[in-house]
């Protein structure tokens, strides 16, 4: 269909969960993306060590301090 009418969609029935049901997600949502938002926040601390560690390796290996 080329076009459509707002009129036609302005009919149109849109099935929507009960306001309880919709605020039951949201918390759910917003609770994966608090979990989601800590774990990328873990694994960015994690690399940075791990970074760090390699770092302060080859220095030592560098240095000949490693045997």
């Amino acid at each position: 269909m080329p076009a459509i009418k707002f009129s036609t969609i302005s009919e149109l029935d849109i099935p929507l969960p009960p306001l309880s049901k919709q605020q039951e997600i949201v918390d759910y949502l917003d609770n994966i993306f608090q979990t989601n938002e800590q774990l990328k926040n873990q694994y960015q601390q994690k690399l940075a060590n791990l970074q760090e560690l390699k770092k302060s390796v080859l220095n030592s290996a560098f240095e000949g301090k490693l045997v």
